[in-house]
């Protein structure tokens, strides 16, 4: 075996690393060829994956110098920037329906309860990075290519040539399905199943191309077998098939069968039925199969279990978790893909016994550096209370940014934020209270039922209405804002939904909606309700007659949000004002969306505006 690859890590403890020995040298690579691929992995980077925010940036510890591999092993690190492990103390004790819980105990009598521990997918990211460095050499030892996608989401399935899909057709949709139509009824089946305190499963769809004929060994080596043997591997697979599979069961032999046909370059097939292995060897034809994943075991619905002394319990999870794993999935099928095509590696490099010939020439300049840090780190926290803290002086300051903007309205206007520990409640700011004045010592938690439950001052009904029924309706919402800022009241009443006209206006494209449908003043918890429910999975909703709400994963987010949403207002009043707006094609707003409005994005662009703030003010950290 000329791979070999040991991955370690937990989900919450610090980090993820894998080490790859075997990989020859001289083999052009750098840390971006690995990134892309974690990238595609990581968690949070849309509403239809869990919302753990993990930059997943990979550290290559050796084996790459200058660009180029070493031959020596090659270490990489992905530490854990999100971890929460005291999230999951109320699960130490209990076996949850569907996980590794009772079976690691089982076997070894003892077991890592903060979310899994090698248990979790977030072992993956390992995987991923050794995939990453398979399929490069892969690529450049023999040509081929590894693409998979999601073909299908519980019931609904697609239509997906796969002889001529693109990673770009992939990559277009966040269900990572090629199939629009299919991608569209996905999505509105998983935000459903969300809502619902469910999960769905689904399968992917892989196909290597360029694969030549004579892979794979005959018996105990066959090449569909360790295909299946790696997809098996991986959390949540519970199926495997390759080329017509188990539909096979349903044909004759005359209907499976796959005659062979004169070809430029020898004998091929007219069809590809056997996905294309024929006793266990490659025949020339793409490599097609499918991997079958189970819907996410982990769900905010009320389960029956046991605890560790076998007592009947009812779970109920808490936390952030995937509706559906499938997304996130492909980027792992296609890392454990290019496992059996070490045979066609070995014999690669061994047929170049002139180590010089066996990798392309070294260029002489121009190699690109290891990515620098960015200038601002995603916070980490040791405890609930120190989150909790974190929480309250991030609003505090964004009640600072919306009042130094002119966002204050006499009473109206309200940002919260969900308590770390107490996620059916929020912090937000007193009714009438000036956002300029406002302190973390001013702030009142509420429950989702209106009480307070710290603070001295009444609460504005129209906050509790909102907000109780945004976060009521998506737990994966840690802050909500809205105020009745000039050019979103403005927009507002003109009933309709931003075009992406700027740059800006792009972090909204097919992410916000417009609730059209304003009966006077919110202070009813029913009218809050149907506007999270109008909300959907959505960032942002103009709430016609009224005004911007804006929801996210942070503070800084949903602060990021409001402040862009009412200027991109207010750019597009300006624009139409003047002329008639260019509108960008969907294919470039889609693709300037998925760049600039991720939650990391969000996040990233607020830290400026809260560092000013807290330089200027200091005293609302009181």
């Amino acid at each position: 075996t000329l791979f070999r690859v040991a991955t370690w890590g937990e989900s919450h403890g610090g980090g993820i690393g894998v080490v790859v020995d075997g990989c020859p040298p001289r083999l052009p690579l750098d840390v971006e060829d690995i990134q892309r691929d974690l990238d595609r992995r990581r968690p949070g980077q849309s509403r239809l994956t869990t919302q753990r925010q993990e930059g997943d940036e990979a550290e290559i510890l050796s084996g790459i110098f200058e660009g180029h591999t070493l031959g020596t092993p090659i270490a990489v690190l992905v530490r854990n920037a999100d971890a929460r492990p005291e999230a999951y103390e109320h699960l130490k004790d209990v076996y949850r329906p569907s996980h590794a819980d009772f079976t690691y105990d089982a076997k070894y009598g003892a077991r890592n309860w903060q979310g899994g521990g090698r248990a979790s997918a977030r072992e993956t990211v390992g995987r991923v990075a050794a995939g990453a460095i398979a399929r490069r050499l892969l690529a450049d030892a023999t040509g081929i290519e590894v693409l998979a996608w999601v073909s299908q989401v519980h019931t609904i399935g697609s239509t997906v040539d796969s002889a001529f899909v693109t990673l770009e057709q992939v990559e277009a949709d966040p269900t990572r399905c090629p199939d629009p139509d299919a991608a569209a009824a996905m999505t509105f089946a998983i935000e459903d199943a969300r809502r619902n305190g469910d999960s769905l499963g689904g399968i992917v769809t892989c196909v290597a191309r360029n694969v030549p004929a004579g892979l794979g060994e005959p018996v105990f080596d066959r090449l569909e077998a360790d295909l299946a043997k790696g997809m098996l591997s991986l959390p949540a697979v519970k199926g495997f098939d390759i080329g017509a599979g188990f539909d096979a069961i349903a044909m004759t032999g005359l209907e499976h069968n796959d005659p062979f046909v004169p070809g430029v370059d020898g004998p091929t097939t007219a069809s590809n039925r056997s996905g294309g292995v024929q006793g266990g060897i490659s025949n020339g034809a793409d490599v097609l199969f499918r991997v079958a994943f189970k819907p996410t075991a982990t769900i905010s619905s009320a389960q029956e279990t046991v605890d560790t002394d076998n007592n009947p319990v009812m779970l109920e999870a808490k936390g952030r978790h995937a509706p559906c794993v499938l997304p996130r999935a492909v980027p792992m099928v296609e890392a454990l893909a290019p496992d059996p095509g070490r045979d066609a590696i070995g014999s690669y490099t061994s047929g170049n016994t002139d180590q010089e010939s066996a990798m392309p020439e070294t260029p002489t300049s121009g190699s690109r550096e290891a990515a620098l840090p960015l200038y601002y780190d995603l916070p980490t926290f040791s405890s609930l209370e120190e989150e909790r803290r974190h929480r309250q002086e991030r609003l505090a300051a964004a009640f600072r940014i919306f009042g130094k903007f002119g966002f204050s309205e006499g009473v109206a206007g309200h940002i919260t934020a969900r308590d770390p520990e107490h996620t059916d409640a929020f912090w937000v700011n007193a009714f009438g209270q000036p956002f300029a004045d406002i302190s973390v010592s001013d702030l009142l938690l509420v429950s989702h039922t209106g009480e307070i439950l710290h603070g001295d001052y009444a609460v504005n009904q129209a906050a509790f209405a909102i907000h109780s029924g945004v976060h009521m309706a998506r737990p994966d919402v840690v802050a909500a804002a809205h105020s009745h800022s000039l050019y979103g009241k403005a927009w507002s009443s003109l009933g309709r939904t931003l075009d992406p006209i700027t740059q800006d206006s792009c972090i909204f494209w097919n992410d916000h909606v417009l609730f059209d449908d304003y009966t006077g003043v919110v202070n009813d918890p029913e009218e809050g309700k149907r506007i999270a429910y109008a909300l959907g999975e959505h960032a942002a909703v103009i709430l016609r007659n009224h005004g911007l709400l804006t929801v996210g994963r942070s503070v800084d987010e949903v602060t990021w949000l409001f402040v862009t949403m009412e200027r991109t207002c207010q750019a597009q009043l300006l624009a139409e004002a003047a002329g008639t707006p260019v509108v960008m094609d969907e294919e470039v707003a889609a693709a300037t969306h998925d760049l600039v409005g991720s939650g990391f994005a969000g996040w990233f662009s607020a830290q400026p505006m809260f560092d000013q703030i807290l330089r200027e003010q200091p005293d609302l950290l009181d």
